[in-house]
């Protein structure tokens, strides 16, 4: 019962015909003057934090730097790829954090690249140490190498791939960054991650995407479509970390504000695109330890910091509309899954 009142309350959010400062504001007037009977619920509890994220914090504070972070980045200089080739093989990186989500996503794969386009795809995939031997069952028999790895819970989906695309050596490779989210904080946290799986597995979605990072050279990320959003969306618990990668990229406050970023964290990048983030070998120790936080963290940070790096590398975002040029891309105002 208590499932089918979830979903159903997911479903009437969803078709609510507002936009995002109506719901907003809806949400925030319900909470604020009557808020008693949700606060076991956590939607309550995500916009509790959230407005706790974002009170009084400016992009412009000069304030320390948590104790945690690793200053010596800031005289780190990014390094750029020497040169973006165009992709010719496909590299999956995978989170497996739910084993039952990532078996859907392997299959998924399968059904939507053909055979005859011939893709030259390795899939590398990180998981914790309990789910290992089932990620590792799921695995096998595939159409393609699947080289599975445990790590600590630790950095969310992150951190492993920060760890594991580092040690990707096809410099023509795409890189395929997904992970099996849940967003269990949202009512609509399964909306979500089928709509960001929908987008990037598509039958010939893969193959697509190749063929557009030919044509456009100068596109370094392509997320989802509808999930290009506004850096500044929901920055407040996530300002500092963001003025402290905008001090390593060498990128204003004024210029971070303006910037957009792919909300999800999936997507398919050039592995170009991502080199000047990778360079760094950013500390274990600047990612908090896990306490089930749905922002502010170092991983909701990072998710953002890609923009900054491929930005450092000269290129630019694109979706999955494959816009013909980039500059008629406009990131969405409304984003459904941030309401």
């Amino acid at each position: 019962m208590k499932a089918w009142l979830s979903k159903s309350a997911a479903w009437l959010w969803w078709h609510l015909p507002f936009r995002r400062r109506t719901r907003q504001a809806i949400k925030t007037a319900v909470f604020s003057w009557a808020g008693f009977p949700f606060k076991k619920t956590r939607t309550y509890r995500n916009w509790v934090e959230m407005r706790k994220l974002s009170q009084g914090i400016a992009w412009d504070a000069e304030s320390p730097f948590p104790s945690h972070y690793d200053l010596t980045l800031l005289d780190k200089k990014p390094e750029a790829a020497a040169k973006a080739q165009a992709p010719r093989r496909v590299a999956l990186v995978i989170h497996a954090f739910y084993p039952d989500i990532f078996e859907r996503i392997l299959s998924r794969i399968e059904a939507g690249c053909s055979p005859e386009a011939n893709l030259k795809v390795t899939a590398y995939v990180s998981t914790t140490a309990g789910n290992e031997a089932r990620v590792r069952r799921i695995s096998e028999g595939r159409r393609f190498p699947v080289a599975v790895e445990a790590f600590p819970n630790h950095g969310r989906d992150v951190l492993p791939f920060l760890k594991l695309a580092a040690r990707i050596e096809d410099e023509d490779a795409m890189v395929v960054k997904l992970h099996t989210k849940k967003s269990n904080h949202r009512l609509t946290g399964d909306l979500w991650r089928e709509e960001l799986l929908a987008g990037l597995l598509a039958p010939g979605r893969i193959e697509k995407a190749l063929a557009y990072f030919h044509e456009h050279p100068g596109v370094g990320l392509i997320g989802p479509a509808g999930h290009i959003v506004p850096m500044s969306l929901y920055y407040g618990g996530n300002a500092q970390a963001l003025r402290f990668f905008g001090r390593v990229f060498s990128v204003s406050v004024q210029e971070l504000q303006t910037m957009d970023f792919i909300a999800g964290g999936m997507f398919f990048a050039r592995l170009a695109a991502l080199k000047p983030l990778l360079s760094l070998h950013i500390p274990d120790t600047m990612f908090e330890a896990e306490a089930g936080q749905s922002d502010g963290t170092m991983a909701h940070a990072i998710e953002r910091v890609y923009s900054l790096s491929a930005r450092f590398q000269g290129m630019t975002l694109a979706d999955t509309s494959f816009p013909k040029s980039e500059a008629s891309l406009r990131a969405s105002q409304d984003h459904p899954f941030t309401w």
